[in-house]
């Protein structure tokens, strides 16, 4: 979370500060209660069953999480965790500190750790009635397709975010500006 704020001092013959603010936070992080802690990992597990299906293919999700990787796999997923380990560490230790549930466990070294990690979270996923076994965990794909298909509008979306954003600020900088000019001229009154 970002704290953005602002302090305008106006005076028209007794002083009055008025503040205002802009929390700033980030939409997919995760506040820590029992239904959101499902969720995220609901969240999490799609995550890593994209990398899953990245790396291997199948006839279904379970024929994929219980069949052995080759040889070839095995260094694909080596080369795509190297890749995600180096940009975990480019993203500094303040970011990891804030993130309550990173989507990546550096322990899932091999494609075989990974897989057994998304076999863990869907079994708990299932307890809590959000995916079932006997349709092929569809729930959990079809959530997956659909973000997929949906990825161009959460782009537009967040861009729609930040010009926002960018007029606030920019209006509260104006209007910081003019109080401030205001409040100089004030006194010659």
């Amino acid at each position: 979370k970002q704290w953005y704020q602002r302090r305008v001092a106006i005076t028209a013959g007794n002083e009055k500060t008025t503040e205002f603010g802009l929390l700033l936070t980030n939409k997919w992080e995760l506040n820590m209660s029992d239904e959101s802690n499902i969720q995220a990992l609901f969240s999490k597990t799609k995550y890593l069953i994209v990398d899953v299906l990245k790396i291997q293919r199948g006839d279904s999700l379970a024929v994929i999480l219980h069949s052995a990787a080759n040889l070839q796999q095995q260094e694909l997923y080596r080369a795509i965790h190297s890749r995600r380990m180096a940009g975990e560490n480019a993203k500094g230790e303040d970011q990891e500190k804030n993130s309550k549930m990173s989507l990546f466990d550096p322990n899932d070294t091999t494609i075989e750790k990974l897989k057994q990690h998304v076999i863990k979270n869907l079994q708990i996923l299932e307890q809590h009635k959000l995916v079932t076994p006997t349709e092929d965990y569809q729930e959990i794909l079809s959530s997956i397709a659909k973000d997929i298909c949906n990825q161009r509008k959460y782009r537009q979306r967040r861009k729609q975010d930040l010009k926002k954003m960018g007029a606030t600020v920019e209006r509260m900088n104006k209007k910081e500006k003019s109080t401030d000019c205001d409040s100089a001229l004030i006194p010659l009154l």
